[in-house]
């Protein structure tokens, strides 16, 4: 009977040297990629607020910028008025940013103002309602033709309830606001009714 040949197991020396390899091994592709990594900045320690998110005015901020409307607009106060009409959206954005200091207009998708046309109110500032729906100082938009929105003002109140109802009205830049009288039926004045709703505002953070 043949006695089996032993081979000498691998003895501490060699243990230890396979473990330095393996080390090694493991080691210098971490340092490696640690020396190819772009250098980060520590974020300051400052806290970013998120601006809110636009709104539909309230009832009560409606009805309190159709007053301010009219007492501010309506009156030959001649220099002592508080506000000034806009030349872009007549007594509309004036009357709200009374209500609403620091009130903000989208001007498009990416662009925030303190004033905007009738046609910005109308494409990207305004909740449509029904009829039945509107309050006082909620936003009517009609035009004479001469482009999609021509004029805009604030809803004052029904004449004849679902047949007439009354709009503020004022020049953009100069002049006196009038009640103009809408006939659901004949319109007023040779306008075209285009919509009416809710005006959604943003807030800026710095007044709030």
């Amino acid at each position: 009977m043949t006695a089996r040949r032993r081979f000498p197991g691998p003895g501490p020396q060699m243990l230890s040297g396979l473990g330095l390899r393996l080390l090694i091994a493991t080691l210098i592709p971490a340092l490696l990629l640690a020396a190819c990594a772009p250098a980060t900045r520590p974020r300051d320690n400052v806290a970013i607020e998120p601006r809110p998110a636009f709104r539909p005015v309230t009832e009560a901020e409606a009805a309190r910028a159709l007053e301010f409307a009219e007492l501010e607009f309506m009156l030959a106060k001649g220099g002592e008025r508080e506000a000034a009409l806009s030349p872009l959206s007549g007594l509309i954005s004036p009357a709200y940013r009374h209500v609403i200091p620091g009130a903000e207009f989208r001007a498009s998708t990416s662009a925030v103002s303190a004033d905007a046309s009738f046609g910005q109110l109308y494409r990207w500032n305004l909740r449509p309602l029904r009829f039945e729906e509107l309050r006082p100082g909620d936003l009517v938009f009609y035009t004479d033709g001469s482009g999609i929105v021509s004029g805009a003002g604030l809803f004052a109140g029904w004449k004849q309830p679902g047949r007439e109802f009354r709009v503020l009205v004022a020049p953009r830049g100069e002049g006196e606001a009038t009640y103009l009288v809408w006939d659901l039926r004949e319109g007023a004045e040779g306008q075209r009714l285009v919509a009416v709703g809710r005006l959604m505002v943003g807030e800026n953070p710095a007044s709030l």
